[in-house]
């Protein structure tokens, strides 16, 4: 605070938190929602962390199912009651949770690397 010819000239200045850059997007990229995690987003990590394994328990299980169902029957017998319409439907729900995946993993890493622009510092707050 200074004070001039006309009155106390006051000057408040918003200081804001480093977030997001290059160091949290790669940690992020490595284990999803350390990069959020490390700003102190703790709810924007855990829905990415939890979203990731959700996402591959959901493949791994339906990857479970087809290989499973291949060792118990022979390749050939399994093949042959394979009916024309079954294989596309596995295919697309296949590539449908890995392009989920990779959609999640994407916007994982962006988000972190961007941060949380509203934050401010905590003497701030006072």
């Amino acid at each position: 605070m200074s004070i001039n010819a006309v009155g106390p000239n006051v000057q408040v200045q918003q200081s804001q938190k480093k977030t997001g850059g290059t160091k949290r997007a790669v940690a992020s990229a490595i284990i999803p929602g350390l990069g959020q995690f490390q700003d102190g987003r703790k709810k924007a990590a855990a829905g990415f962390f939890g979203g990731m394994v959700g996402l591959y328990t959901i493949s791994a299980l339906f990857n479970r199912n087809i290989y499973m169902s291949l060792l118990k029957r022979d390749i050939n017998k399994f093949n042959a009651e394979m009916n024309k319409s079954s294989l596309p439907k596995m295919i697309t729900t296949e590539a449908a949770l890995f392009l989920a995946t990779v959609a999640l993993w994407i916007t994982n890493v962006v988000n972190a690397y961007k941060g949380d622009k509203n934050s401010r510092d905590v003497n701030d707050e006072e």
